[in-house]
C-alpha cells in the first residue's frame, strides 16, 4: 500500500503544532469516545470541558497561560480508553478527564495511577474506580451512595414500606445498587415483599412482570440501564401494573422511545437538573445554551466536565510549581468546591462526600426536578 507523503506531512506538522502549543500552554486530556458506539453519550462530556476551557482561556488562562484540551479517542472500548490514557501520560498534560463508562475509568485509572497523572471521572459511578490510587477523583456520585440515598428516598419521601426489587445480574452496577439500596430501605424499617432478576439479553419481561402482579407493594426499584429497563416499564403497564417505578441514574430520555407514556410518573436519579436554582447551575445553562446554540442540556455528563475540568484549575491555582504530584496533592486537598453539580469536597478516596442526588420524575418526554435529595442514615 502507497501512503500518501502529503499525508505524512500533514500528520508531522499537526504533531509538531500540538508540542509548540504544548510548550506555551498548560495542556488537559480527555479520555473519551470520537469514534465508536458511545459517540452521543461522550458528547456532553466533550463540551462541558471545551466550555470550561473556553472560559477559563477568556479569562486569561491559568497561571499566566493558555489551555489546550487535548481530546483523544478511546472508540468506545477498554482497550482504547487505556491507550487514550496511555497517550495523555507520555504527552503533555498535566491532568486528565474521563472516561464516560465505569468500566473504562477502571482501566484508565490503572493507567494514570501507575504514570502519576491525576485523573477525575465525571460521570462513572463505579465504587472501585478511585479505589485505584490516590491520583484518582471523581465528581459525580458512587453507585454506594446512590443506592443508599434511593432507598432512604423511598421511604422517607416517597413513604413506600414495601417493596419489589428488579436488577439485572449481568450488570455489577445494577446488583450494587440494588444491594445497597435493600440495605438502606431496610435500615428505614422498609420491607423486601420480593426481589428478582433478568439478565443483559433479556428482551421479554412477560415472566418477571408476571410474578410481581399478585404481590402486595407500594414501589418498584429497577437499577439499570435504559433500554432494558424501559421494556420492563412498558410491559408493566401493558399488564396492569399500577405502582411507581424508580430507577437509577442510567435511566434515560431515551427510554420513551421503547416504552412511550408509560415512562410517565416513575422516579429515576441523576447527578444534575437544569431548573436546580443555584447560581453556578444556572450561570453554566445559560453559557451551555448560548455556547452550543441549544434550549436544553440533554446530557448532565456536561455539567460534570465542566466541574471536573474547573476542580482542576481551582487545584492547580493553589500549587507553587504546576506539575503533577503537586496537583494531586492540591486535589486532594479540596474542600467545599462550588461546582454546577453541588458543593465537593473529596474524601480519603477522591469522592465527593454525601454528594446530593437529583430525583426526576419522567413527565411527558422530559424528566422534571423533584429534588434534589441528601442521605442521612437513621
Amino acid at each position: 500500500m502507497i501512503r500518501s507523503p502529503y499525508i505524512v506531512v500533514y500528520l508531522f506538522s499537526s504533531l509538531i503544532a500540538f508540542d509548540a502549543r504544548a510548550e506555551a500552554s498548560i495542556v488537559i486530556a480527555l479520555n473519551v469516545a470520537t469514534t465508536g458506539i458511545e459517540i452521543e453519550g461522550d458528547q456532553g462530556i466533550i463540551n462541558g470541558a471545551r466550555l470550561a476551557v473556553e472560559k477559563a482561556n477568556q479569562n486569561g488562562g491559568l497561571k499566566g497561560k493558555q489551555i489546550v484540551l487535548q481530546i483523544i479517542d478511546n472508540k468506545g472500548t477498554d482497550l482504547g480508553a487505556r491507550n487514550a490514557a496511555i497517550t495523555a501520560a507520555k504527552g503533555e498534560a498535566i491532568a486528565m478527564i474521563g472516561a464516560g463508562r465505569s468500566s473504562r475509568s477502571l482501566v484508565a485509572a490503572q493507567v494514570a495511577q501507575a504514570q502519576a497523572l491525576p485523573m477525575i471521572t465525571p460521570f462513572s459511578t463505579h465504587p472501585e474506580i478511585t479505589k485505584v490510587g490516590d491520583f484518582i477523583f471523581r465528581v459525580g456520585f458512587t453507585d454506594e451512595l446512590q443506592g443508599l440515598t434511593l432507598g432512604a428516598y423511598a421511604a422517607k419521601q416517597l413513604k413506600a414500606s414495601r417493596v419489589v426489587i428488579v436488577e439485572n445480574a449481568s450488570e455489577e452496577y445494577s446488583t450494587i445498587l440494588a444491594d445497597q439500596f435493600e440495605a438502606s430501605f431496610k435500615n428505614f424499617s422498609g420491607s423486601i415483599v420480593y426481589k428478582t432478576h433478568y439478565f443483559r439479553k433479556t428482551l421479554d419481561f412477560s415472566k418477571v412482570v408476571s410474578e410481581i402482579k399478585p404481590l402486595s407493594y407500594d414501589l418498584i426499584f429497577m437499577p439499570g440501564y435504559s433500554k432494558r429497563s424501559a421494556l420492563f416499564v412498558k410491559k408493566a403497564k401493558e399488564l396492569g401494573l399500577d405502582k411507581p417505578i424508580l430507577g437509577g441514574d442510567g435511566w434515560g430520555l431515551s427510554m420513551y422511545s421503547f416504552a412511550g407514556n408509560a415512562m410517565n410518573g416513575n422516579y429515576s436519579a441523576d447527578h444534575w437538573h437544569s431548573s436546580i436554582g443555584r447560581k453556578e447551575s444556572l450561570e453554566f445553562f445559560h453559557s451551555y445554551q448560548e455556547r452550543f446554540s441549544v434550549n436544553h442540556v440533554t446530557s448532565t455528563g456536561a455539567a460534570l466536565a465542566f466541574d471536573a475540568v474547573n476542580i482542576i484549575f481551582h487545584a492547580a491555582k493553589k500549587t507553587k510549581n504546576l506539575n503533577k504530584v503537586e496537583l494531586r496533592k492540591s486535589l486532594s486537598n479540596i474542600d467545599a468546591f462550588k461546582g454546577v453539580t453541588g458543593v465537593i469536597s473529596f474524601n480519603e478516596y477522591g469522592d465527593p462526600k454525601n454528594k446530593p442526588i437529583i430525583i426526576t420524575k419522567f413527565t411527558q418526554n422530559s424528566k422534571k426536578l423533584v429534588r434534589a435529595f441528601t442521605y442521612e442514615s437513621p
